[in-house]
């Protein structure tokens, strides 16, 4: 019976042929594009998934669109003002509720802008919750980078609670809005102690007669 040695093969330890040498080098390349490569920045803006026009502001922080959902702004904490009730008018204005009451109807008021609902859906007030679009600019950052309002955090905010962070540490650090001076409330511009006697719309008479 014919008997056959024990053959071993080692690698060739010689350099790499032109065509080894180059599939390496292009293989090293795109491993050391791929690690680093920087992970994918966070949005900076909201994508709108409806479009409605605004058609009635309720306050600094709510405003009602076509159909009459009542939709406040994701973040938003702005200043209160008088509050209807029962026919009745409650609480008191609080500093540069009316302010901020004022420029957000200025902004929004008949305008089509675009909506992006939160997560939560609702407040517990039955708001819908959502980042406000208008012109390609994040409504919801822009009150409070110019102090219309202080930032009330909560989940709703998404991947953007942190581009509402910053916008509101802008208003502070300049002192703007609500953070004027000391970075406390300062004395309402636009005060009221009884019922509006016809100089001032009042949105909470208009909301509770269209929208019971």
């Amino acid at each position: 019976m014919k008997s056959f040695s024990r053959v071993s093969f080692r690698p060739r330890s010689g350099p790499l042929g032109p065509a080894a040498a180059g599939a390496l080098r292009l293989a090293l390349c795109v491993f050391a594009a791929a690690s680093c490569r920087p992970a994918s920045p966070p949005p900076t803006d909201p994508v709108p998934s409806v479009f409605a026009r605004v058609i009635l502001v309720v306050d600094g922080e709510t405003v009602v669109v076509e159909g009459g959902e009542r939709v406040k702004l994701i973040g938003v904490d702005s200043p209160g003002i008088r509050r209807l009730a029962d026919g009745e008018y409650r609480g008191e204005d609080e500093p540069w509720g009316r302010d901020s009451f004022r420029h957000l109807s200025r902004l929004l008021l008949h305008r089509k802008v675009g909506l992006q609902y939160g997560d939560p859906a609702r407040d517990a007030e039955g708001r819908r919750l959502a980042f406000v679009v208008l012109d390609g600019e994040l409504i919801n950052a822009r009150l409070l980078e110019e102090g219309y309002g202080r930032y009330d955090g909560g989940s709703a905010a998404g991947a953007f609670g942190a581009t509402l962070a910053r916008a509101v540490s802008s208003a502070r650090e300049r002192g703007r809005g609500v953070w004027e001076g000391t970075g406390r409330f300062t004395p309402p511009r636009y005060g009221r102690v009884g019922p509006p006697d016809g100089t001032f719309p009042d949105p909470q008479a208009a909301c509770a007669a269209r929208f019971p």
